[in-house]
């Protein structure tokens, strides 16, 4: 056991002595971080696409609300009709 430790310290205070040690690692350039957020062009793009929703959603809104209309005008309609044979009856 103690021949396998040393095994491994070997190995390691090897690897550390090594100069240049190969690392595979993404670089960035320094104040990059985030730029997509950041960039203009996408701030714009998703402001667009933001206002594009709330627009469908309140024309759905208001198709809903003008249907309500229309159907209260017909019950509205529909009573004054029945107002007046009552009236002519009378």
């Amino acid at each position: 056991m103690s021949s396998f430790r040393t095994i491994a310290r070997v190995q390691v205070s090897s690897f550390r002595s090594a100069s240049v040690v190969p690392v595979m690692a993404r670089g960035y350039a320094p104040g990059q971080e985030g730029a997509t957020a950041s960039s203009t062009g996408f701030k714009n793009r998703e402001q667009a696409e933001e206002t594009a929703y709330a627009r469908k959603q309140q024309a759905a809104q208001l198709a809903k609300l003008r249907e309500q209309l229309a159907k209260t005008e017909e019950e509205k309609a529909r009573l004054h009709e029945e107002v007046k044979k009552l009236e002519a009856e009378r």
